[in-house]
């Protein structure tokens, strides 16, 4: 079958044939992750007949992009030739009864985040016919406007923070019929040091995609560099500086957007049966000599705000979006961040319910690690602790203790054997008492493969 021999070529150096820039033919290995230390952690083969929603969000609102609309019935998985597939339906209907036909198409978003690692899917891309936008990316989230979908109720019962958007990882994004391809990375966030959004590097390589087969598309996340690939094939890279604060493990996206002549690839009418198809996702991780933290400075924003970039504000009560026990500060002249501009603050509440910054990390490798953070405290809390928890062992917990000058807390030798972890800082107390948190790391101690 298709679908086993793809997995063979995964596991081993099999040679491919690939067209390069000059449209020869060459002869190349292609790349294997489980040849280069990487152990998987993650995969939806999309053989059950149905999409996994404890672990996929449908992308679905009423709200157009590129001027189509992404909706949940354009979503299935199914059987076709034998494989499992995940199929995204290019559609034009009247969608909203007014007598005039828009593009539709859909799209899935995971419920978990993922970090450094190797990411590949194998997709059969549409390309009879102009107006469909497909791509595989991760990026972080949002609060999706009025549009209600499960994202949001996650958010709302503080599983998952309001916002992780940061930086985007686009592996492909390739118009139909054009057949125009790019490879992308760029932050949507604004640092520190930098007054506007974007450090944007793209690349086209639809020259390297024969769209009239299933192709395998990879990118390889590492601290300091993102490589992408094309049936194996190192296609671009692009290096960054591994100390950006604004780092976030995020989401991963399969979408399939119609649009309209206005936006990328213009408009067409979608022949019968038209859709992207996805034989699956996979995602392999090792130890990395990196800090994994998502907002690890607290510097992804750059103004005061009660919600706490890619953190989670948990005192178990619905709705409570706007937190009044937790907010990120921007340090002034009494007082300063222990590095940089900002840092997260929290503060008491007479009678309230404890609160934790909760921080949780998905889909990492098993190992040995250690969690720390720079903190300044008043010391009249009724309770103050940095703990660790879901990551295979027994929870462990430290009291933070009292200090008008930043120290440096530390939790080691947390042993990870679920290849997941939940961090946090809670406390409970009254009125007028605090707890000041900056440069969050979480990093391995050992045995750490680059």
């Amino acid at each position: 079958m298709i679908k086993n021999l793809s997995l063979t070529c995964l596991l081993s150096f099999c040679v491919i044939g690939n067209t390069n820039a000059k449209g020869k033919v060459s002869k190349e290995k292609a790349y294997s992750p489980t040849k280069n230390a990487y152990e998987l952690v993650y995969q939806d083969e999309f053989n059950d007949n149905q999409l996994n929603t404890a672990d996929w969000y449908y992308r679905d609102s009423l709200k157009p992009r590129l001027g189509g609309y992404s909706q949940k019935k354009n979503v299935s998985v199914t059987i076709e030739n034998g494989i499992g597939i995940l199929k995204i339906d290019y559609t034009k209907e009247d969608l909203f009864n007014d007598g005039k036909l828009v593009p539709v198409g859909g799209g899935i978003i995971s419920t978990k985040t993922f970090g450094y690692g190797y990411y590949e899917t194998r997709i059969k891309f549409y390309d009879e016919e102009r107006g469909f936008h497909q791509s595989f990316w991760n990026y972080g989230l949002e609060k999706w406007g009025s549009t209600k979908i499960a994202y949001n109720e996650a958010a709302l019962n503080d599983r998952a923070p309001w916002s992780n958007k940061a930086i985007e990882l686009d592996g492909v994004e390739l118009d139909s019929a054009y057949n125009t391809a790019w490879v992308n990375w760029h932050w949507h966030i604004k640092g520190v040091k930098q007054t506007k959004k974007g450090s944007k590097d793209q690349r086209r390589v639809d020259s390297y995609i024969d769209t009239k087969k299933w192709v395998v598309v990879g990118f390889e996340w590492l601290p300091d560099k993102i490589i992408y690939y094309i049936d194996g094939v190192e296609r671009y890279r692009h290096n960054y500086n591994p100390g950006d604060s604004r780092y976030t493990p995020s989401e991963i996206w399969l979408s399939g957007l119609g649009n309209t002549a206005d936006f990328l690839g213009g408009e067409g009418f979608p022949k019968k049966g038209a859709a992207m198809r996805v034989d699956y996702f996979r995602f392999y991780t090792k130890l990395f000599d990196a800090n994994y933290t998502g907002n690890r400075g607290m510097e992804s924003q750059i103004e005061k705000t009660s919600i706490v970039s890619s953190w989670i504000a948990d005192d178990g009560i619905y709705n409570n979006v706007n937190s009044d026990q937790v907010d990120l500060f921007i340090g002034d002249s009494k007082n300063k961040a222990y590095k940089g501009k900002a840092f997260m603050r929290h503060v008491g509440k007479t009678k309230a319910n404890p609160i934790t910054s909760r921080m949780r990390l998905d889909h990492i490798a098993n190992g040995t690690y250690t969690f720390s953070a720079w903190a300044k405290y008043s010391g009249g809390m009724n309770e103050c602790r940095m703990h660790v928890w879901s990551h295979g062992s027994t929870p462990i917990s430290k009291d933070i203790p009292a200090s008008s000058k930043w120290i440096q807390i530390k939790i080691s030798n947390i042993q990870v054997s679920s290849n997941e972890i939940d961090l946090g800082f809670t406390t409970q107390g009254p009125d007028g008492e605090w707890l000041y948190l900056d440069e969050v790391k979480f990093y391995p101690q050992t045995n750490t493969k680059k």
